[in-house]
């Protein structure tokens, strides 16, 4: 009877490679509709357990366990770690709270047929640390963005480099051009692999917790002839926050260099940005001077001047704290 219950019990245990390294385990971190996030896993083998941390692993309290969780009831600045049952571990992006719309999406260019236009993110709080963006145009029926057909699909492989803007086709004037901006979440994002013949013909997004929508304008009639199928990349954008964090997005890629300067001293940082898909663009680049530099400038007021390319884009006085 022991040898029968010992087979029995070795069925039942779970069953896992005699030699296993310990790894670490893969998550995607996702967006909910409802601007809440989400945790699936990728590897690893059950049961998992999940504790909510501070952002230096600290602090670290029972969350819940399974192969998926939501991030309702953890504060905003919490880190979510996992464990397996052989030990294997994983940490998610930061979670900064609900995600929430600060402004809309935009685009860049003439809204006018034959001409060439780039979706441009609109502003988010909360969500997932490093969060990219989705960005989806489409030509509507109404001014209210009713009864649109798609322009773009990130599943159409045009024969262009990924920062290209996209040309307006004649056959849309006189309708409403409507850019979409949607949160999917932070790191790799599985989706379907197919393609199509043509971005035309699919439904526009609809508006929610984790989807920013706006109609931009009606598309004006052509003026000129078609300019071909691959336009410029959009023109690089910066800002700098009274904390002194610059901003930077540039499509096409580009150096950035951060200055600081005060009373004839300078510390300066640089940046390479890679090109960006225009439908999959990453989180702006954040940069900021570190305490050393700032030290090294002194006490009081600083000249912060963020130049993309050569070109100064951004500046703005910020008042140092005193060491």
């Amino acid at each position: 009877m022991l040898l029968a219950l010992a087979a029995l019990l070795i069925l039942a245990a779970p069953a896992f490679p005699r030699e296993i390294k310990p790894r670490e385990i893969k998550m995607q971190a996702l967006v909910s509709p409802d601007g809440t996030g989400r945790l699936f896993l990728n590897t690893g083998y059950r049961p998992f357990s999940w504790e909510a941390c501070a952002p230096d692993l600290t602090e670290c309290k029972w969350f819940g366990g399974g192969d998926e969780i939501g991030t309702a009831g953890a504060p905003a600045g919490t880190v979510f770690r996992v464990k397996d049952f052989i030990g294997e571990h994983g940490v998610s992006p930061e979670w900064k709270g609900r995600l929430r719309q600060v402004a809309p999406p935009s685009v860049e260019g003439p809204i006018e047929a034959n001409q060439f236009v780039s979706p441009v993110p609109g502003e988010w709080s909360g969500g997932w640390a490093g969060e990219g963006a989705e960005m989806q145009l489409s030509a509507c029926e109404t001014a209210t963005g009713q009864g649109c057909t798609t322009l773009t699909d990130s599943h159409y492989m045009r024969q262009c480099p990924r920062d290209s803007s996209f040309p307006l086709d004649p056959r849309f004037a006189g309708e409403y051009l409507r850019v979409a901006d949607n949160q999917p979440g932070a790191g790799p994002i599985a989706e379907p692999a197919f393609g199509l013949t043509s971005p035309y013909g699919g439904e526009g997004w609809v508006s929610n917790q984790a989807t920013s929508t706006a109609v931009v304008g009606q598309i004006a009639p052509a003026t000129g002839p078609p300019p071909g199928e691959c336009g410029p990349p959009p023109a690089p954008r910066a800002t700098i926050s009274a904390e002194g964090i610059a901003k930077v997005e540039c499509g096409g890629g580009c150096g950035v260099t951060l200055t600081g300067t005060r009373k004839g001293r300078r510390s300066a940082i640089t940046r390479e940005i890679p090109e960006q898909d225009l439908l999959k663009p990453e989180a702006a680049r954040e940069m900021w001077l570190p305490p050393g530099m700032l030290a090294r400038l002194g006490a009081g007021k600083i000249r912060l001047i963020v130049e993309v390319d050569g070109r100064r884009l951004s500046q703005r006085t910020i008042r140092a704290p005193e060491s």
